[in-house]
């Protein structure tokens, strides 16, 4: 309902060999000028996807990469165009987002209700000295991660060619690279430059749709590991860097905890010498844990 046609922006579809209905639900968009559909002749995976689509596809200044399960808000493409119009000198912007449960979503009958059509009328961006400082709350909840929360300058994003050499990257959440692929970029070509936040959400992001959510501690408790470690070696700032590792401490530490108890795949020897290396900050925020969930329990 935003009608993209009349914008400047390129819409893009890539399709990863789907065995949806993705083909019947962009054809009628095949018309539109600025409207562009990619697909894949095999599964190249996730990481493959996104680093071709915005190497090949995308011709635009920046790009917005969004899942399949995430919502633009009402009205936001515009907010964010004037936003990309008056900081041309900004790389980066991240947005903060609004969630639905998917439970919630399967129930809305009429698209056209107030949580999709809703007007915003005081639309709040922050200005932040450098993109690093986003990697922790409140920002991000999980180091930058949320690729759908992130606008970026594609010129900047392809100085870092290396991502295309990095091995196994056609396989799906097993490594940093296949993982995270933009937060490696966003590392290596993001950090220490100027960004904007926007407070006020420009997208909706559907809960519980992941089907990779069977891997989520493997991804929390390895895979975000190994990208704190990435950023530390790249930040000079102390102070945030003991952050990054307070907050990994903070979210992993449960999914640890039920890892051990159900079996799954991770290693604790590895975590065990991650705690060792920085034993301070580990009990520092365990004891925050403790004194939060007590609080907790006396205000219910």
């Amino acid at each position: 309902d935003q009608n993209i046609e009349t914008l400047p922006i390129e819409v893009i579809v890539s399709d990863n060999f789907s065995t949806d209905h993705t083909k019947d639900i962009i054809y009628k968009y095949n018309t539109f000028k600025n409207f562009k559909s990619n697909i894949n002749n095999s599964n190249i995976g996730m990481s493959m996807n996104i680093l071709n689509m915005v190497k090949f596809n995308a011709v635009g200044k920046y790009c917005w990469i969004i899942g399949d399960d995430d919502f633009i808000l009402h009205g936001m493409i515009l907010k964010l165009l004037e936003t990309l119009k008056s900081n041309e000198d900004i790389d980066f912007f991240f947005t903060s987002i609004k969630h639905i449960d998917i439970n919630s979503f399967l129930k809305i009958k009429d698209f056209s209700t107030a949580i999709f059509k809703k007007e915003i009328l005081n639309f709040e961006f922050e200005n932040i000295e450098n993109v690093e400082q986003l990697c922790v709350p409140p920002y991000s909840q999980v180091f930058l991660g949320e690729i759908m929360s992130s606008i970026f300058r594609r010129s900047t994003w392809l100085e870092y060619n290396e991502i295309y050499k990095t091995k196994n990257l056609s396989e799906f959440l097993t490594t940093l690279e296949n993982s995270y692929p933009h937060c490696v970029i966003y590392a290596n070509k993001f950090f220490g430059k100027r960004a904007i936040y926007f407070k006020t959400p420009l997208i909706m992001v559907l809960n519980g749709a992941r089907e990779w959510w069977d891997k989520a501690p493997f991804l929390v408790v390895e895979i975000l590991r190994e990208l704190v470690l990435l950023y530390m070696k790249k930040i000079e700032d102390r102070k945030l860097s003991r952050k990054l590792i307070a907050h990994y401490f903070n979210i992993s530490f449960g999914q640890v905890l039920r890892s051990i108890s159900n079996k799954k795949n991770i290693s604790i020897k590895n975590y065990s010498f991650f705690v060792f290396r920085h034993i301070d900050v580990f009990f520092i925020t365990l004891v925050r844990k403790i004194i939060a969930k007590k609080k907790s329990k006396i205000i219910l």
